[in-house]
């Protein structure tokens, strides 16, 4: 009995004590932190921590604190921010990202974790270079320039060390930023003392405690809801972003010690920058789970699907616009994801995208094209700028025109690139069809019709349509390789939609709407336009015997008979077995540059040298077409700039010629 008595007690004494804490708002684990010795503290100890946080500011039930009404808003207010700031953050929000970064921030600052300068040195050993993961190096490096550059923080560092230059490993050239590539800057950065091997740019790095705590809250935040190692490349003016995408599959252990030092698919990191698509051989998910919690998070934001075994594959977006793809077994080897950025290539002037010699010539050309209304065509193969260049040359469209886009996932993001156009974008959801929504852009009072991407039968039938009904012109991109194949590629979506039964009516179609194909290439990361080509339709030509006949002294009329049956026969057949329905003629054309002896010419980046060259130019009937758009003043201005396109393509660089040239340039 007197045992069960001083249970009781105990209890008493237990609950009086846990309602005492309680009613003075003390947090018992605060009090068990404070007794943990600082020495103890390192990164993966603030990740829990700041976990715990925020899971305690979020399940706390405000009403046990014994606050005033004023006091209780304000509180759930920022618990409120905060929930919705986590959530937001990993979908690559960056307002969100900057309030759950001042959250740790404030949180590391509290004094029971005595982080100082000294303290801090030993959760990244700044100080260390030596010490320093290839993560820490990459990402302190980038905060250093991102303080002075901002945005372009990603671009300058390229550009400053040349890192889009290949490294060779094992005779074998590689596009590749290393661990040793990167230590060897952040040497220089921060403890180089000769001026010659110090950034140009940058000179030295002072880096102060709050420089020190920001890179710390960066690191907590991208392990704990952000992309990790990627999470500040998101920011950058990257075209896109991929992990998972080499080395082992996590797990393959036998491909692991077959080949001894072979990574794991976690540590791989890719990216595509100006075409050129290049391993951050630096950068690292360093396991398989932070990789997964990356492809499991990182597709949610408007996906109304779940990644599974059942469902091991998915395309979304983020917030900013970027288009995720993610994967996993058994559909990919591995977890895997791409983050294909449209974002990076803003408002680009053309002559930012077409730079080899005498490319004044492409981008007159492109201007007229668009001023003159003619359906264009994109076309090229994957990662060559058909959406950059397409964003480029909206900047020749009126001003007045009206916008009308139709995409199957977002990318051309016109509505931030040119914020003072009418413009309205179109995408089809699991409730509206695109037929549906190319009926309703019909009516939305569109000028100019878009086709984001020519991918399916569909989008062919969009063009078409809007192209002969809908619009004033149409431009669309598509992966042909040659102008004649881009035609039957669409006359082959014609008739798999049933539009026609005829592949010659079909043919005649399309090369009566598609006017232009500009033709884009990648050559190891040079991309450039490689030629612009009229597609001509041939209609009622006439026989040989019409342009021969009249100088032709014949005695009667069976004899002039014959002989016009004997000049056109070869003529009569050709059309019956091979009929010729169009032409194709290169406008311009993209060539290499070679020296006196015959050999190709390259540039410090190792790209062939080339200039453009005039081929053929606008047919007549092309010139006509376009100047039946134009209005007087620019009629005269189209003639005069064509003229000065063949005197540039001949090389006769007058002053005239020049000053023209300057003007072009500024587009």
């Amino acid at each position: 009995m007197a045992l069960n008595y001083l249970l009781i007690v105990l209890i008493i004494i237990a609950i009086v004590y846990v309602a005492y804490r309680v009613w003075h708002n003390i947090d018992t684990e605060d009090e068990i932190i404070e007794e943990i010795d600082s020495g103890e503290i390192d990164l993966k100890f603030l990740i829990r921590e700041t976990a715990q946080a925020f899971s305690r500011t979020l399940k706390k039930n405000i009403n046990d604190d014994n606050m005033t009404q004023a006091e209780m808003i304000r509180k759930e207010r920022r618990r409120t921010s905060l929930r919705q700031a986590m959530t937001n953050a990993g979908y690559g929000d960056e307002a969100a990202k900057r309030t759950v970064k001042n959250n740790i921030k404030e949180l590391l600052m509290n004094e029971k974790y005595e982080i100082d300068n000294k303290s801090i040195n030993a959760i990244i050993p700044f100080e260390s270079p030596e010490k320093l993961k290839g993560n820490d190096l990459f990402e302190i490096v980038l905060y250093c320039y991102n303080k002075k550059y901002g945005s372009k923080g990603f671009t300058v560092m390229m550009e400053e060390w040349d890192l889009t230059k290949p490294v060779v490993e094992s005779g074998e050239s590689k596009y590749k930023v290393t661990n040793d590539i990167m230590r060897y800057i952040y040497k220089a950065l921060l403890f180089e003392t000769d001026p010659e091997k110090m950034s140009e740019k940058l000179g030295h790095v002072e880096m102060d405690f709050n420089d020190k705590i920001e890179i710390l809250a960066q690191k907590i935040f991208e392990k704990y809801v952000g992309l990790g190692p990627v999470d500040m490349l998101n920011e950058t003016s990257v075209d896109n972003i991929e992990g998972g995408a080499s080395g082992a599959p996590g797990g393959s252990f036998k491909a692991k010690t077959e080949q001894k030092n072979i990574p794991f698919s976690y540590e791989s990191v890719w990216i595509t920058y100006r075409g050129i698509k290049m391993q951050l051989d630096c950068c690292s998910f360093e396991t398989q789970e932070e990789l997964e919690r990356v492809v499991n998070n990182i597709y949610r934001y408007q996906s109304q699907h779940v990644l599974s075994r059942n469902n091991p594959k998915i395309i979304g977006t983020m917030i900013n616009g970027a288009r995720i793809t993610v994967s996993r077994p058994p559909f990919s080897d591995s977890y895997y994801f791409s983050i294909r950025k449209f974002d990076s290539a803003e408002s680009v002037k053309p002559a930012a995208l077409i730079r080899d010699e005498n490319n004044v010539i492409p981008i007159t050309y492109i201007k007229w094209i668009i001023k003159g209304q003619r359906n264009t065509l994109i076309t090229g193969a994957q990662g060559t700028g058909k959406t950059t260049f397409l964003r480029s040359t909206i900047r020749f469209i009126p001003h007045e025109f009206s916008l009308r886009i139709q995409e199957i996932q977002s990318e051309l993001n016109l509505r931030y690139t040119y914020p003072d156009r009418n413009i309205v974008a179109f995408q089809e959801t699991g409730t509206i069809s695109a037929q549906e929504g190319l009926n309703f852009q019909k009516k939305s009072n569109g000028d100019v019709n878009i086709i984001g991407e020519i991918a399916e039968a569909m989008q062919t039938s969009h063009f078409i349509q809007t192209s002969t009904v809908a619009s004033l012109f149409s431009l669309g991109t598509h992966h042909a390789k040659t102008a004649k194949a881009l035609v039957h590629a669409l006359a082959n979506n014609l008739l798999e939609l049933g539009m026609y039964k005829d592949k010659k009516d079909a043919i005649e179609m399309v090369a009566d709407v598609v006017n232009i194909d500009c033709h884009l290439v990648n050559v190891k990361g040079n991309r450039h336009i490689e030629r612009i080509t009229e597609i001509i339709p041939i209609k009622d030509r006439e026989y040989p015997s019409s342009f021969f006949m009249e100088d032709i002294h014949y005695k009667n009329r069976k004899e002039e008979a014959e002989l016009k049956t004997l000049m056109d026969a070869p003529e009569y057949m050709r059309r019956v077995t091979d009929p010729e329905l169009f032409e194709v003629k290169d406008i311009l054309r993209w060539v290499s540059v070679t020296d006196a002896d015959g050999k190709q010419l390259y540039n410090e980046w190792g790209f062939e040298v080339g200039k453009f060259v005039l081929v053929n130019g606008f047919s007549e009937n092309m010139k006509n077409e376009i100047m039946s758009k134009l209005t007087k003043a620019e009629e005269e201005e189209f003639l005069h700039d064509l003229d000065m396109c063949e005197h540039v393509s001949d090389g006769t660089i007058t002053p005239e010629v020049s000053e023209w040239m300057e003007t072009v340039l500024s587009y």
